[in-house]
This record gives structure tokens, sequence and C-alpha cells, in this order.
């Protein structure tokens, strides 16, 4: 049994519930620390932590694993935020660049994939600036030195190392100082009422794959600040795994379902679409090249965003931890093409979104397009033939995670490795599922094939 005043300063102090973590985790945990520091007693062990920052960094350090690596949840995710911000950028006064946030950034690929796509999509350093914002000193520091092994290159895709990296070792890889030079990264804690609080709004947040994991207290905490850190007109990136975990009255989706980006609703809730000299996050290109590329900026009456300092701390506030989950559970559906324009007036019929004749491709675009029930109608029909995929069934997992029906995602996954063991997108789910429901051996079992797969892709 977890050692409840232990777990009560994990609630308290980092937001984590550690239920999600599995049952043994934070116990076993407990039992390493204590055994480093000769302690028998889990009352003397809390009291240390209370007191002894460096003892409470170090339990952190194994409770949170870097569970990452670069261009997590496919390379066309950080294209567009690179397009969004190279079009952003375009539309402000010189000396005004556009701010980006990435919490956790736990060893630092994540932001350095958005500096990456960045500078292929030829954005200044100037323009941009990345701030990455982690609690975990051990992690803080692998970003800072930005050396990396092949696995953490395992996203499938085009090799991102060549012109961007250097080989300082066999097997082991430094970012290019040009690209270094994009980030700042530094301490911070998401559920402290102190975080940021010295700087400007940001342009863009990435909060991916953390409110699975925070407790009700911890998300509120959390969505408090990044809700005071997004500028007005700003972007919020989370997972469509997490996107059930905003309030809808306060949120709203910016862009296909994949991408997971929310903006602000209008006052009341009630959302009419993006504002008059707001850019959308992503507009379709030409129908079926699934690709996506920004809107258009606006060029004049762009006005400053004034700086918004934070509440002050409140008393005993600790120094907290932003947390990194199991391998992503990023939806990968392609960024296709939005449904045909309806025709305008009272007695018009809706245009019908033209059905591919593969029912996962009508999946997949009906998904992205936001019609999560369409695009559940047409898997299951299809699931329901003579002739089911397991990739059918993943994606129909998927549609079931982003609508919160997460029993269902995990029988649809489940189903999908029965056809194909090797599934990999199939195992990522369920890997995250079984995390969330405490289950570690079955979750320590798919890990273990997915880890197989990726051992197979040439470094």
């Amino acid at each position: 049994m977890t050692p409840s005043p232990i777990e009560s300063l994990v609630r308290d102090r980092i937001g984590l519930d550690p239920a999600s973590l599995g049952a043994a985790t934070l116990p076993r945990a407990v039992d390493d620390r204590m055994g480093a520091r000769g302690l028998t007693s889990v009352d003397a062990y809390a009291g240390l932590l209370t007191t002894d920052p460096s003892e409470w960094a170090a339990l952190l350090g194994d409770l949170v694993v870097p569970e990452t690596w670069f261009f997590r949840g496919g390379r066309g995710f950080f294209d567009a935020l690179a397009r969004w911000v190279r079009e952003r950028a375009a539309a402000r006064p010189k000396g005004w660049p556009v701010r980006v946030l990435s919490i956790p950034c736990s060893t630092g690929e994540e932001p350095y994939s958005l500096a990456i796509a960045l500078d292929a999509e030829g954005v200044s350093s100037a323009a941009c600036r990345v701030d990455g914002v982690e609690l975990s000193r051990d992690h803080l520091l692998r970003a800072v030195a930005s050396q990396y092994p092949a696995f953490s290159f395992r996203e499938s895709g085009p090799d991102p190392r060549q012109g961007c990296f250097r080989e300082v070792e066999p097997g082991r890889w430094e970012v290019l100082s040009h690209i270094r030079e994009r980030i700042r990264f530094r301490p911070g804690n998401i559920v402290d009422p102190d975080l940021l609080c010295d700087e400007a709004p940001y342009d863009l947040i990435l909060c991916r794959n953390l409110f699975i994991y925070l407790t009700p207290e911890g998300r509120m905490r959390a969505l408090a600040n990044l809700d005071r850190l997004l500028a007005p007109d700003g972007r919020l990136c989370l997972t469509p795994t997490e996107a059930d975990r905003l309030p809808s009255t306060r949120y709203v989706p910016d862009g296909p379902v994949a991408l997971a980006a929310f903006r602000r609703a209008a006052p009341g809730g009630i959302d009419p679409g993006p504002r008059s000299g707001v850019i959308p996050l992503l507009r379709p290109t030409q129908p079926g090249c699934g690709a996506t590329e920004p809107a258009p900026a606006p060029r004049s009456g762009v006005q400053a965003i004034p700086h918004r300092a934070g509440p002050s701390p409140k008393p005993g506030s600790g120094v907290t931890a932003a947390l990194t989950s199991p391998r992503s559970a990023y939806v990968r559906v392609p960024l296709s093409a939005s449904p045909p324009r309806e025709a305008s007036g009272p007695d018009a019929r809706p245009t019908a979104f033209p059905h591919p004749p593969d029912p996962l491709q009508t999946g997949r675009a009906l998904a992205d397009a936001g019609r999560l029930e369409e695009a559940r109608a047409v898997c299951e029909a299809a699931t329901g033939g003579p002739s089911p995929t397991a990739s059918l069934f993943a994606l129909l997992g998927v549609i079931h995670l982003a609508a919160g029906r997460s029993d269902d995602a995990a029988e649809a996954f489940r189903k999908a490795l029965y056809l194909d063991p090797n599934h990999a997108d199939g195992l990522t789910h369920m890997i995250v599922l079984c995390e969330q429901r405490g289950d570690r051996g079955q979750a320590a079992g798919l890990r273990r094939r997915l880890g197989r797969l990726d051992r197979e892709v040439p470094a």
C-alpha cells in the first residue's frame, strides 16, 4: 500500500495521481530511496522530503521516466506548428517575437523538434523564442547537454539528424548550436501558482501527455496556469486523448482532431468561429492532398499584448514536477482536407462528405474533420464486414479515445492486436490505457513487444 504521508506530498506538490503510474510505482520508488538513505520509517522519510530539496528531487527522478523522442506524434504535427509560427511572426512588428512554451519538456526532444521544424521553415531565431520548462533537475541537465542515443530518433519518417546533429561518439548525436540557441530551458512547476509569473503571455503552448496523470485538483491548478500564460488569441496543444479534460465552455478545437489544438471560446461559451484578425492554426489545402498550411495572417492593426503578472505564490507552495507519459498517446491520423462547404439558404441540403471507397481513408478523413460519430459508424460497419483489419480497429479505438470512451477504445485496440500482434499504434495506445488502469504487468509486456519493433528500425 502506498504510504499515505508521501502520497499526500506527491499529490500536493506535483498534482500527480499516483494510481496513474500503477499501484506499485510509488511504493517501489519510496522503498528504493529509503534504502539509499538508510531509513526504515515512512514518517521519517516523509519528514526528510519536506526539508531536503535534494532528496525530493531524487524521488522525482525515480518516479518520472523520460519516455520521449524526436518528433513524437509525427513530423507533420511539428511542421504544421512551424508554418503557423511563420505566419504569425510575419504579422508582427520587428522585435516582437512569437513566444512558444513546451511544458513539460522532459529531456528536450519536443522543443528541439519544434526548433528543427522552425529552422526548416525559415523562421529565424529572432522571430520565435521557445522556452522549455521542466522540474526534474536530471531531465533539464540532459536537455541542456543535448546529446541523444539512436533510440531518441525512433519516430517513423525522415531522419532529422542530417544537418541538425553531429555524431559525438558511436551511437550518440548532439544537437547543432544553431538549433540549440533557439531554446531556453528553465525549471518550473505546472501546478505552482507562481509558474513563470515573470513572463509575458505565450502565443503557443505545448502541454502534451500530462493531464491524464494529474489529480482533478492538479488539472485545475495546471489549467489555471496555462490559461494565465496563454495569449488571448494563442493556441494550446494537448493530445486527442486529453481533449476532454479541457472545459468546453472555455476552449474549442482549432484545426483537425489529430492536431489537438485549442483556442479560447467566445465569452459565454458560444463559439462563432475564428474571430476577425485571429490566425487559424491550420486551413486545408487542395482536397485530398493530406496536408495543411496556415491561413494568411493580418499584417496591420497588430497591438502588443501587455505583460500579465502571475498571482502571488501561496504560502508553503512547493516546487513541483512536470510529468512525462508512457510512450506517446498521440493520434497518428493524417491531416486531411476539411469537408466541402455547405450550400447556403433555407432550403439548401447539406453537401455530402465525399467518401472514398477505402473505409480506412474515409474514417480518417471524417475524424480529421471532427465528425467523430460519422467516422465511428464507418469504422464499425467496416470492422463488422468480412475482412476487418487491424488498422481499422486501431482507428476505431482512436476515435473512441477522442470521444472519451476509454472502455470501447480498449476493446477496439485488443481486437487490432488480435489481428496483428505487432500493430504499432495498437500497442502504443494499449500501453497508455493499461498504465492508466494500473495494469503494470500487461503494460510492461506490451512495452517489451513495442521495444522489439523499435529496435528493428535502423538507426
